[in-house]
């Protein structure tokens, strides 16, 4: 059955992906172009085609990422969270549109996110070893109460498979 909350990640994970998409196919454009690979920016090399797209996804991404707390899934400090962080998204999205260079391209990439080492939030008992940076088999958490902190997809993808799991809470 297709819900409401499987539908509105959905929503965030879909309008994500073209920001960040169009942000690499920029950095990359020479190897592309090399390559015979018809990106957007090969074809237009001006960029201001690529840098529009990143643009309106960045603002499409706001409206879309309240979505959680007006369904009821998330509270205050998610949605101020959400509007925060989009508006630095939308931020770089400007950054490229006005200055089409790699510089700029990889800052959408990285305000999105992106994998790798894992940023350490600098917090008491960070370091016990029940903290973990990946899942592996969600169902070692059956039964308990986890929180998930990450705003990528990968977070995502974790808490939905904990979500699955009986009897486990999850704090996104």
């Amino acid at each position: 059955v297709l819900t409401w909350p499987a539908m509105a990640l959905f929503a965030i994970l879909f309008v994500w992906q073209f920001p960040h998409f169009y942000a690499i196919a920029w950095m990359y454009r020479d190897d592309y172009g090399r390559a015979g690979i018809r990106m957007l920016p090969v074809v237009e090399p001006d960029g201001e085609s690529t840098a529009w797209r990143i643009l309106v996804f960045l603002l499409i991404l706001i409206p879309v990422s309240v979505a959680p707390t007006l369904l009821g899934l998330t509270g205050m400090i998610y949605l101020v969270g959400a509007l925060l962080l989009g508006m630095y998204f939308l931020y770089s999205g400007v950054q490229v549109f006005r200055d089409r260079s790699l510089l700029r391209a990889r800052a959408v990439l990285l305000t999105i996110g992106r994998r790798g080492t894992p940023r350490k939030l600098d917090v008491p008992g960070e370091d016990q070893s029940k903290v973990v940076y990946r899942l592996i088999d969600p169902t070692q958490y059956n039964g308990q109460a986890v929180l998930v902190v990450g705003g990528g997809d990968s977070a995502l993808e974790a808490a939905i498979a904990l979500a699955e799991q009986p009897g486990t809470e999850v704090t996104l």
